[in-house]
């Protein structure tokens, strides 16, 4: 089902975005004066220097106010951002309690506690701070962009073009650029998401890991269509971050689709050894799998579970994705579990699609096809949804949807999956 015109306004006519959930705060608590470079990268000194920086004049006798609170919060944010190290939160949660202790009504903590909400994955509660952040202070419009980022996890997709809406008629910048970016990609608009994605990059951020991550959006668009630009896009935000462990998997999945699969493991070991992430260590494991190298698949394996598990025990809810991953490669039963717990959580189409893929796993085919078919309700757009509607269908007896949608996925991205990519083939050239 495609989205009405009316409903696709601000996916095709407007200039805004979706990044990694605290853009949007470090814009407002950064009102520096851009310089601009070939990449639109504003040279400042590095996060580390200005945490540091920041914490020394909090340490200073006198009395405080609640942004300095707040904006030393918000640098751990993008600290967080370029290790993925959970502990930063409890940092954050200090902090806030701090300036909450100045100045309980200040609308800036509670949309940074939504922030750290989304964060962990706590969509709901991060929604219901930003909602009180907005009512305390509906001008900063910042505050929508944070907004809309809960509304998308939570399959508010309508209120999420409203939030977007308002923050893109206010100010286009990196942060609404982004966010616009990922909704016209969930409604199919891949043309749209690489214009938008172009003109964050050009808009500049304060940090160049942000503009590493948006070349590495831009790559993952491209390589839908054109391995060689995705390659291209992926090596610039390498060269931007060096060994930008996310740059690295997109250069894994261009190496393996090109059948090149000892280069393909050699990225994607890099990018684990930069940051030993659950989705490194899930991808080196499909990549050892896909060679017949089951000791390696299975180590690898052990430890995407032991990521995820360490990460729930950080406060970090990783249901939705671990559930996905026992699916693939672990306890059907546990993942069905999971899923469900994560779909009550996270209603969006992803939750659904794991969902529908947990009880698919399950051999629970009529449950499945109806979680499926809500995953689907933004459109055929995501190639890996559309794979699994077509098993589920094939699984329902249904031969005609699934070769529908097998071909769907096959136009989509034939390299779509490690895992999955060769069974897509059988099924084409085999109905």
């Amino acid at each position: 089902m495609k989205a009405s015109s009316e409903k696709r306004s601000i996916i095709v006519f407007t200039f805004a975005v979706f990044s990694v959930l605290l853009c949007s705060v470090l814009f407002v608590l950064w009102q520096t004066r851009r310089v601009q470079t070939q990449d639109g990268v504003l040279p400042v000194s590095s996060v580390d220097a200005k945490i540091m920086s920041q914490t020394e004049a909090l340490a200073r006798p006198g009395k405080k106010q609640v942004k300095e609170y707040t904006t030393l919060a918000a640098l751990y944010f993008q600290k967080i951002r370029e290790t993925a190290d959970p502990s930063y939160y409890s940092k954050v949660d200090e902090l806030l309690d701090q300036a909450s202790a100045l100045d309980a009504t200040d609308s800036s903590v509670p949309a940074l506690r939504a922030v750290l909400e989304n964060g962990r994955h706590h969509f709901k509660e991060g929604y219901a701070l930003i909602t009180q952040a907005i009512a305390a202070n509906p001008n900063i419009v910042s505050y929508y962009g944070i907004r809309a980022d809960t509304e998308i996890e939570l399959g508010k997709y309508a209120e999420a073009e409203t939030s977007l809406q308002k923050m893109a008629d206010s100010r286009p910048d990196f942060s609404s650029y982004t966010r616009i970016a990922y909704l016209r990609e969930l409604y199919g608009d891949t043309e749209g998401a690489k214009e938008v994605l172009t003109l964050a990059i050009s808009a500049g951020s304060p940090y160049k890991e942000n503009i590493a991550w948006a070349y590495v959006e831009l790559g993952k668009l491209q390589f839908k269509s054109d391995i060689s630009l995705a390659e291209a896009s992926f090596n610039r935000a390498r060269e931007i971050e060096e060994e930008y462990p996310l740059a690295l998997e997109g250069l894994a999945r261009v190496a393996f689709a090109r059948g090149n699969k000892e280069q393909a493991i050699k990225d994607a070991e890099a990018a684990f050894k930069k940051i030993p992430l659950a989705q490194y260590a899930t991808l080196l494991g499909e990549l050892y799998e896909s060679k017949g190298n089951t000791t390696s698949m299975a180590q690898s394996y052990t430890l995407a579970k032991i990521a995820y598990e360490r990460s729930a025990s950080s406060g970090v809810d990783t249901d939705l994705e671990y559930a996905l991953f026992l699916s693939l490669h672990g306890d059907k039963t546990l993942a069905l579990s999971k899923a469900k717990e994560a779909y009550a959580k996270r209603p969006s189409v992803y939750g659904a699609d794991v969902l529908a893929w947990a009880y698919y796993k399950n051999e629970q085919f009529k449950e499945a096809q109806a979680y499926s078919k809500e995953a689907l309700r933004l459109g055929d757009n995501d190639p890996l949804l559309v794979f699994h509607a077509g098993m589920i269908a094939l699984a329902n007896n249904d031969a005609a949807s699934a070769k529908t949608y097998f071909t769907e996925t096959n136009k989509l991205n034939p390299h779509f999956s490690v895992i999955y990519s060769d069974v897509l083939q059988s099924k084409l050239n085999n109905p």
